[in-house]
């Protein structure tokens, strides 16, 4: 046998041999066999260290999984809050060479990254479930302004696309931009970036990337009033 195949087997077996321990302990019907099965041949530290340190691993491996399954739209706009490339190869060093995880890298990304990947998964679920909340009433306020035959509008999340036109309404999620006489967009304030929030009254140039706010651009004076002047000729 090769030293290599050998060297491999033995980790295969030693991961074989966790397993069964693993097994038998879940399977234990009462304390004293539980602690049985923990001191033959084992210590009970060492056993309760490597239970937790194979479950982080496999809750991390899992959450990179996940990961690569984002759309390319919410990773772009979220790339600053979270390296989603660092969990995607996080993912493939679990995967593909287990043996270069460190105890110390694992335990740093448990007590420090994960709590902090939490708070961000809660913050953008709870501003998913405001935004989905606050539709009805936004578009309660859009129907307003558009009237019943008036058609409501969100942008498009595929592509490059530029949205013109007067902003009529700001309500705590939205905006709501005229797009003609009897047409608007609603576009959600979560995507403008911090310091280009529209307030009613401004002529915007909105440009959308794949589902994100490149710009934000007040409409020149003078192509203002022509711009109103097209929208409510339409």
């Amino acid at each position: 046998m090769l030293k290599t195949d050998q060297a491999l087997l033995e980790d295969i077996m030693e991961q074989c041999r966790w397993i069964i321990r693993y097994s038998e302990l879940a399977d234990a019907q009462s304390p004293g066999e539980r602690s049985r099965i923990v001191n033959s041949g084992f210590n009970a530290g060492d056993i309760f260290d490597m239970l937790h340190f194979n479950a982080v691993v496999m809750n991390i491996q899992q959450i990179g999984e996940l990961a690569k399954r984002l759309s390319p739209e919410f990773v772009l706009r979220t790339k600053n809050e979270v390296s989603w490339s660092d969990i995607r190869g996080m993912r493939n060093i679990i995967a593909h060479d287990y043996g270069k995880l460190s105890e110390k890298t694992v335990r740093e990304i448990e007590i420090i990254d994960i709590p902090k990947l939490a708070a961000f998964c809660e913050k953008e679920l709870a501003a998913t479930q405001a935004q989905d909340d606050a539709i009805p009433v936004v578009e309660a306020e859009a129907r307003k302004l558009v009237g019943e035959d008036g058609q409501i509008f969100r942008p498009n999340p595929k592509g490059d696309h530029c949205y013109r036109g007067e902003v009529l309404k700001v309500t705590d999620t939205h905006a709501i931009q005229r797009s003609s006489a009897h047409a608007v967009y609603l576009h959600d304030l979560r995507d403008f970036p911090g310091d280009r929030k529209p307030s009613v009254g401004d002529v915007l140039a909105i440009r959308y990337s794949n589902a994100r706010i490149e710009f934000v651009e007040p409409i020149p004076d003078k192509t203002q009033a022509k711009a109103r002047q097209q929208d409510l000729g339409r």
